[in-house]
């Protein structure tokens, strides 16, 4: 039993967006702060997670717009199940707020009991770790859930349950040797039942009586501190760090032991708090090992390209905001994700055609030719995609002297190890609907700048001589086929040093002294192009390449 899709309606920020989970059972949510990602995770706790809703519980702000007549709805479809979905929506004849379910055959709707929902448990790990919620035995705690799997396990194997029982009870006997213990189990009894005089219907109150899940509850976990008096502290003594890895070692153990058991959502705001570099890339795999290992399904929201694959793009939803027409001055929740069909379908119509193409192959190319660099693109505002290292080191400097800082606007300047590559990556950040300029040279020296050349006329709907020819420093372009993309581009003559020479020089200014020095300093052509860079700021700060600006234009 699993989630496909999740529709929801009306809730804080989202008015009305379906965000689907892919084979894979890993859905990544990105985006910028406030742009209603962590929405999403409340969502499906709402309907899946420890506690029951109802209107009483929720606040204006969970409805959309702050306004209570914006009736919610989130509905969580499944797969291969007896169920068609779960859903809480406003009853039409009560008026009030419910969980019920529907079966695939059949229009009504059932109210949901604690039986149905157990099937597919939410445990959700929120920003603000709770180191005491999640070690605790409710029923949707990861604890709660290993001592479940426990309690099963005991009474499959024989001998096991009856022997416990035995020991429990021996150590009862123990505890009633104790002076005055007995009888203070005997008066907490006789005072609970003296209380209750005015009630018709008597309960009876008793220390719990020995089950194997209550045995488990008696199992307290401690960390070993050598340096510390007594050697143990408490969960609760420890750094937030540390906290973390706790929660975060208990689930994967949970998934690696019950894999063929666990079931359910794990939706996780942010799961590289806490972690250094090296331990969030590991964590990455971990989640992906219990994801495709296990039948766990799981949600995280992320701000760190470490927890992301360019080749697990089938993984990602890019979570951002649109003005609301219906509603002036609001802005709502969007939903953009690819698939490797519609990234197919997307290539064909780009010069790349799909019978050279497959779902596999696409993943294939993406897993072996990508960075963590390039991965930061999916959290760019506005991404500007060059050929290579060179680009990707100097162009920051020259627009930060023409006021633009990349990083506080959310720019990023990628380079993708030559301009035949240029496509394939456009074609991916521009069905995620990310904003892009492209930066590129006419170099036609050789067959394999000629045959990038063809490339990038092939994707971008214009003759090869319109990039190779009438090309004087720089041109601006913007390519453009109809109903399927519009793209600003910036084409540099011969190369980007030649370029940047040609601006120089037709402002008075000769770079000569500096290309000379550059190259004693390194082989590197990259290398002497920042330094170059660099230089140039310092010695002339008011020197900005014109095609500098042309970039600064489409980033206001």
């Amino acid at each position: 039993m699993k989630v496909s899709k999740i529709r929801v309606r009306n809730f804080r920020s989202i008015k009305d967006e379906t965000l689907s989970f892919p084979e894979e059972g890993l859905v990544a949510l990105i985006g910028a702060n406030n742009a209603g990602k962590s929405n999403f995770l409340r969502a499906i706790d709402l309907i899946l997670g420890d506690f029951w809703s109802t209107e009483g519980r929720l606040e204006d702000y969970d409805f959309y717009g702050g306004n209570r007549t914006n009736a919610i709805c989130i509905e969580i479809f499944f797969k291969d199940s007896q169920f068609e979905k779960f859903i809480f929506s406003k009853d039409e004849s009560s008026g009030e707020y419910k969980l019920r379910f529907k079966y695939p055959s059949g229009p009504n709707l059932y109210y949901l009991s604690n039986e149905k929902k157990n099937q597919y448990p939410c445990t959700y790990l929120s920003a603000e770790r709770s180191i005491a919620r999640d070690i605790s035995f409710t029923k949707w705690s990861l604890m709660g859930k290993v001592s479940k799997e426990f309690n099963k396990l005991m009474k499959r194997q024989a001998g096991v349950e009856e022997e416990l029982k035995t020991k429990f009870n021996e150590v009862q006997g123990i505890f009633d040797r104790v002076e005055s213990f007995k009888t203070f189990k005997e008066k907490f009894a006789e005072y609970f039942d003296d209380m209750q005089s005015d009630s018709p219907f008597k309960l009876k109150i008793d220390f719990k009586p020995f089950t194997p899940n209550n045995y488990f509850k008696t199992i307290n976990i401690l960390a070993e501190d050598p340096n510390f008096p007594g050697g143990n502290l408490d969960l609760e003594e420890l750094g937030d760090g540390a906290k973390n890895l706790v929660i975060l070692s208990l689930l994967r153990s949970y998934a690696t032991i019950f894999r063929s058991d666990a079931s359910g959502i794990l939706a996780i705001e942010e799961p590289e708090i806490y972690l250094h570099p090296q331990a969030r890339r590991h964590l990455y795999r971990i989640l992906r090992e219990i994801a495709e290992e296990s039948n766990i399904q799981i949600i995280y929201t992320t701000h760190d390209p470490a927890f992301l694959r360019i080749s697990q793009f089938n993984s990602i939803r890019r979570i951002y905001k649109i003005n609301d027409e219906e509603n002036t001055g609001r802005n709502h929740t969007k939903v953009k994700e690819v698939t490797p069909e519609k990234l197919i379908e997307f290539a064909d119509k780009t010069g790349f055609p799909s019978e050279e193409n497959a779902p596999e192959k696409v993943k294939e190319f993406y897993s072996v030719t990508s960075n963590h660099r390039l991965t930061e693109g999916y959290f760019s505002r506005m991404i500007i995609l060059c050929e290579g290292l060179t680009e990707e080191l100097t162009i920051p400097v020259y627009l930060k002297t023409a006021g633009i800082e990349c990083d506080k606007l959310g720019i990023s300047v990628l380079g993708v190890t030559g301009k035949g590559e240029i496509p394939k990556y456009w074609r991916l950040f521009h069905l995620f609907k990310i904003p892009i300029i492209i930066v590129f040279d006419n170099d036609s020296s050789s067959d394999g700048n000629k045959k990038n050349n063809k490339t990038l006329s092939d994707c971008f709907n214009i003759p090869s001589s319109d990039i190779e020819n009438t090309v004087d420093t720089y041109k601006y372009v913007t390519f453009q086929k109809e109903d399927c993309f519009q793209q600003d581009a910036i084409i540099l003559e011969k190369d980007f040093e030649t370029s940047l020479s040609k601006s120089a020089e037709s402002v008075g200014i000769d770079i000569g002294s500096l290309k000379t020095a550059a190259k004693e300093l390194s082989p590197s052509k990259p290398v002497q192009a920042n330094w170059i860079a660099l230089k140039l700021q310092k010695q002339n700060p008011t020197f900005i390449p014109p095609f500098i600006n042309e970039i600064v234009i489409q980033t206001k």
